[in-house]
């Protein structure tokens, strides 16, 4: 994982090393610039490494090929695929993508990556920028008169000298609706700063149009081509054959991985599956809050001993909270998100005392396979189910729900567009599909939590020189999962059935069995030395106003 950044446009830049020193914290293993200039037109392209595959020099960026130049910031996990054919000069997977890019555009289809990158050919003058399929590293950009300026952080548009400053609309719809407000719409909290979206590409081609540039996709999901064919066993077998592919290739490394660690189902599957199927020798991490509604450790005691893994426990440090949270505030230049990226910036820390470079977690499997309350309660509301489901709810689900709208198992037979549990006034749920249940995780995974959970992990654990990996947002997974009939995603009184199902034999039974979702969060009230148990919608409003605060403060309103 890298920085990168460049402009392209008619001024001179000036501050190299500034702008090398704003990414230093994404790669502090190396950095590079290119500079081309002709007839009153430049292209600026710079990086700062994290060396993960092939750590040798000769892989350093910008690459240069045939008058191409090309910057990148991720991985292609599938590049021992994609490079057979080309005759190589390294072994990275940055020099593999380069050349499938140099020859078209269209073979990202065939491209498993995350990350984002920029493409300069000298030759015609045109850049072309790109983010990966699920957005899991950022890519902003500044659009004026004279060119545009890109950037993995907004702080490194600033050195560069964008004119951007606070979008205050946007910190009121924070402070209003919570973190499920943020990639509801395009804008950032920045004015003059946008985002590249996930799954697109913009391009400018030779000449000065700075104008024509904007983003357009080269990927949507198909979310509506449902398997009527295959049998329950049929599909989680289906399943088992795509996790285990999609751990495999995120354990490609050329140095040692790390492995975010709870007592679930997620993190777990791909802890178990590099330990159980790859013999990898895995160690896990785990952080934890005094309040014991969040607290997993005997959950995770018994998987570390029925893995034969290595483990460490770090203990949240409730000292000097706000100071750190101010700190916090900067490296992300925006309000944290919420309080459960307060704790895992503490985590990335942890890790990165050990040494490690990359870290792999369980984003994305509560909005492929249904891992929440409300989704239970849509399955209830749409899908026919008998007794045995409501005596499963009411035994076993229930008693572990803390939101008080979601203890009626009929709220969405009584009122299938209720969302108050979600949205403040004036937010809706965008439509992808007319089946509830989908529509919900649909909404979930693009335009709600996970946009959110990738922007605070990149930031986190990039802070500390991390690469953070995401087993679950994988293309082929994705688009199995969606063929996957809504009714089977809940069986027996059990979210996520396919994926327990399909990974028995794998993860130790007490953990697929174990139906209490407790979530990565704390109360408020532990760092702020009041009471522990605070609500947890009184915690989050109470962490979101302090987030807001600190950000006013240090970036002006």
């Amino acid at each position: 994982m890298c920085g990168i950044a460049g402009y392209i446009g008619t001024k001179t830049l000036d501050n190299a090393s500034a702008i090398l020193e704003s990414m230093q914290h994404r790669g502090p293993d190396g950095s590079g610039i290119y500079r081309h200039s002709v007839n009153g037109r430049h292209c600026y392209l710079f990086h700062t490494r994290l060396a993960i595959v092939d750590l040798d020099p000769r892989a350093d960026q910008p690459m240069h090929y045939k008058g191409k130049h090309f910057v990148f910031n991720g991985e292609l996990y599938n590049y021992r695929e994609l490079g057979k054919g080309y005759s190589l000069i390294t072994e990275s997977d940055t020099e593999v993508f380069m050349r499938l890019m140099d020859d078209s555009l269209a073979h990202l289809d065939r491209c498993e990556f995350m990350g984002a990158f920029a493409l300069y050919d000298e030759n015609t003058g045109a850049l072309t920028l790109c983010r990966d399929r699920f957005g899991e590293k950022p890519l902003y950009y500044h659009q004026c008169r004279h060119g545009v300026y890109f950037a993995s952080e907004i702080k490194t548009l600033r050195k560069m000298g964008c004119d951007i400053f606070p979008n205050e609309k946007k910190v009121k719809t924070f402070l209003k609706s919570g973190y499920k407000s943020i990639y509801k719409d395009k804008e950032t909290f920045w004015h003059g700063a946008k985002e590249i979206p996930a799954a697109h590409y913009a391009k400018i081609d030779g000449g000065n149009a700075w104008y024509n540039f904007k983003p357009n996709p080269y990927w949507r999901p198909t979310i509506d081509k449902i398997d009527t064919v295959s049998t329950y066993p049929e599909l989680v077998n289906l399943a088992r054959t795509r996790i285990v592919k999609a751990v495999e290739r995120r354990l490609r490394s050329d140095v040692p991985l790390a492995f975010c660690m709870s007592g679930g189902v997620d993190s777990n599957t791909i802890v178990a599956i590099a330990k159980r199927l790859f013999d990898y020798d895995v160690h896990g991490f785990t952080i934890l809050p005094q309040d014991e509604r969040y607290n997993e450790q005997p959950l995770v005691e018994y998987a570390v001993r029925e893995l034969g893994i290595r483990h460490n426990f770090f203990y949240l440090d409730t000292n000097d909270f706000e100071q750190r949270l101010g700190e916090l505030v900067v490296q992300h230049d925006a309000p944290v998100a919420t309080i459960s990226y307060y704790i895992h910036h503490q985590l990335m820390g942890f890790i990165n005392n050990f040494g490690y470079k990359v870290v792999l977690s369980g984003t994305g499997a509560d909005e492929l396979f249904s891992g929440y309350y409300d989704h239970y309660l849509m399955h209830l509301a749409t899908h026919g189910v008998g007794a045995k489901e409501y005596m499963a709810w009411d035994e076993h689900v229930k008693p572990n729900v803390r939101n008080a709208y979601l203890r009626n198992p009929s709220l969405f037979i009584q009122n299938p567009g209720f969302r108050d549990h979600i949205y403040e006034d004036g937010f809706t749920e965008t439509h992808y599909t007319d089946d509830l249940l989908r529509n919900r995780m649909q909404n979930e995974m693009f335009c709600e939590s996970v946009p959110m959970i990738l922007h605070e992990d990149d930031l986190n654990a990039m802070s500390f020189g991390i690469e953070n990996r995401s087993p679950f947002l994988d293309r082929e997974l994705m688009e199995f999962c969606y063929t996957i009939p809504t009714p089977r995603l809940i069986r027996n009184g059990y979210n996520k059935a396919v994926l327990r199902d399909a990974m028995r034999g794998i993860v130790p039974d007490k953990i697929l069995d174990n139906r209490k979702k407790m979530g990565f969060n704390c109360s408020i009230g532990e760092l702020m030395g009041l009471s522990p148990y605070l609500d947890n919608e009184t915690s989050k409003e109470m962490f979101r106003k302090l987030s807001v605060k600190m950000f006013r403060e240090k970036f002006g309103k």
